[in-house]
């Protein structure tokens, strides 16, 4: 596993942005975070495919620039 170099927090607020972003569902059910609810109906959502794919290209591009960044790594 990586080491995490952002702390928990700011990784937690990144991650829900990118969420709310890919996911209307969170937003039209009011949530802010991505914290388990307890309720099927709050914890499990419907979701395409291929929105799951684009959430998950937005955080490894978002990773790969702020590794570039902060570490001048190259192809």
């Amino acid at each position: 596993m990586a080491t995490r170099t952002v702390p928990a927090d700011k990784l937690e607020v990144f991650l829900a942005g990118i969420a709310r972003d890919h996911f209307p569902q969170l937003r039209a059910r009011g949530l802010r975070d991505l914290e388990a609810r307890g309720s099927d109906s709050l914890d499990f959502l419907d979701v395409a495919v291929r929105a799951v794919r684009e959430a998950l290209e937005e955080a490894c591009t978002c990773g790969f620039a702020d590794a570039d960044a902060a570490h001048g790594l190259r192809d």
